[in-house]
């Protein structure tokens, strides 16, 4: 029975990791396509398409207190994007914050 057990452990974790880690992250759990690199990020907040990530994020301070942990801008359908963050608010809880890139406003939230 031993011997059943180990392959197949070894079989599913292999399988796993093929995947890659980007098949398991938060965004794309939550609907979220691809990723802007820097200077797509850069170009979006230049153009007005999107609300600088430095506004935002003095937003959240205000209203979480806390600082972010990381954040990263990801293009939906339709031509919208949404900055997925990290956060720690003020009790230490840790957060995951969907931000609407264009208007800066809240979508959703969870702990994280």
């Amino acid at each position: 029975m031993t011997r059943r057990i180990i392959p197949f452990t070894a079989l599913v974790l292999a399988g796993a990791l093929s995947f890659g880690p980007s098949a398991l992250t938060p965004a794309a759990a939550q609907g979220l396509g691809s990723s802007f690199d820097a200077d797509q990020a850069r170009e979006a907040v230049k153009t007005g398409r999107t609300v600088p990530l430095a506004r935002i994020q003095q937003d959240l301070r205000k209203r979480y207190g806390g600082s972010m942990m990381d954040a990263d801008l990801y293009a939906k359908s339709g031509g919208s994007s949404e900055y997925s963050i990290k956060w720690i608010d003020r009790d230490g809880r840790r957060l995951i914050i969907l931000v609407d890139a264009q208007s800066g406003r809240v979508v959703r939230e969870s702990r994280g």
